[in-house]
């Protein structure tokens, strides 16, 4: 391995060829994310973009292509969210955005904002159901209810903790 010292007339060129191979290497890799991303195969994508983020987080590219598939995957959670929500599957759409949110994107607020809205939605669904099912006089299956939404959604959300206590009670 040689290499060029500052003194040496070709240094200039050593230089831009050096920053060729980089810009080069970026773009290469940055182009397998992008690859992904036009497949729809999202969690490959954001696995191999977090790969490459401490190396090339300085780089502009690199910041447009994160926001990019940022948006991407926003506007893809929010078509597979509406698709649980349309067929009722409110268990599986929390899932689905407590995976995303939590797993790939935990400091966009974007997600976050889905999944605080997802959750409100959710534990809304659950009380609505759980009360009809108390207006039928089901009310272990009420409770019941509740409970399992709290295993899905997490100890921490109010509603469904008065509901809990509401409907434990019978």
């Amino acid at each position: 391995l040689g290499y060029v010292v500052k003194e040496d007339k070709n240094y200039k060129d050593a230089q831009a060829k050096i920053a060729e191979a980089e810009e080069a290497q970026i773009e290469e890799d940055l182009g397998e994310v992008d690859e992904y991303l036009s497949e729809n195969e999202y969690e490959s994508a954001i696995n191999l973009l977090n790969s490459y983020k401490y190396e090339y987080e300085e780089n502009e590219k690199f910041q447009e292509l994160y926001q990019k598939v940022n948006d991407e995957v926003v506007k893809y959670s929010e078509a597979e969210i509406q698709k649980y929500f349309e067929s009722g599957e409110y268990t599986e759409a929390s899932r689905f955005i407590r995976n995303y949110a939590d797993y790939y994107f935990s400091d966009n607020e974007e997600m976050v904002a889905l999944k605080t809205n997802l959750a409100d939605s959710y534990a809304d669904f659950v009380i609505k159901k759980a009360e009809e099912q108390f207006g039928s006089k089901n009310y272990a299956e009420s409770a019941v209810t509740i409970q399992e939404a709290i295993e899905v959604l997490g100890e921490d959300n109010e509603k469904l903790n008065t509901a809990n206590e509401k409907y434990s009670a019978y």
